[in-house]
């Protein structure tokens, strides 16, 4: 008796849920050994995982968090669909953050953008910073044949160091870069 192999053509939800609990499940007790593997307590682990989903202002933070990577997500999924492989997505995130403090800047301390503007404007401006950084990558590859993975790498790092320029730097002698509004922005530490 020879055992073929056949591709289904149709697979019912029952199997596809099916399918999905059962990989659920080894992922957890796969995590759950790894967890006791390093010495932490497993059960703990995973009733404080279940506590975030069970309860709503828990939730709500992890929702909250968990929407710039949804978002990046989706701008990859773009990409890799036309056979673009950006790395680079927590650069894009660096600096969509920082258009969108700009955009809350320019509101607070100079009243350019009326309020209900502002949260447009800052996702249109993270959204604009985001993809304006990935054309440097997108041209390279473009004009000059260039591998995107390794400029949209390193671009991430140029990314998080401006940030942090801006955060460490400008924002402690706002005098010396000429940035004038943020005297009256409260210090991180």
């Amino acid at each position: 008796m020879a055992l073929r192999l056949e591709r289904r053509l149709e697979i019912s939800r029952r199997l596809s849920a099916s399918i999905s609990a059962f990989f659920i499940i080894l992922a957890i007790i796969a995590a759950s050994l790894v967890f006791e593997l390093l010495g932490v307590s497993s059960v703990e682990t995973l009733s404080k995982i279940y506590y975030v989903f069970t309860t709503p202002a828990t939730l709500l933070q992890a929702v909250l968090r968990g929407l710039p990577m949804g978002f990046a997500a989706l701008g990859l999924c773009l990409a890799f669909k036309m056979n673009f492989w950006n790395i680079g997505a927590d650069g894009q995130i660096y600096m969509g953050m920082m258009a969108a403090t700009g955009i809350v800047l320019m509101h607070a301390y100079y009243g350019l953008i009326p309020e209900p503007l502002v949260l447009p404007a800052m996702v249109a401006a993270s959204f604009i910073a985001g993809g304006v950084y990935c054309a440097l990558p997108a041209f390279l590859k473009a004009r000059l044949g260039v591998n995107e993975i390794l400029p949209t790498l390193m671009l991430n790092y140029v990314a998080m160091r401006f940030v942090d320029f801006l955060n460490l730097r400008a924002l402690e002698r706002p005098q010396r870069f000429r940035f004038s509004c943020l005297d009256r922005v409260p210090r991180l530490r």
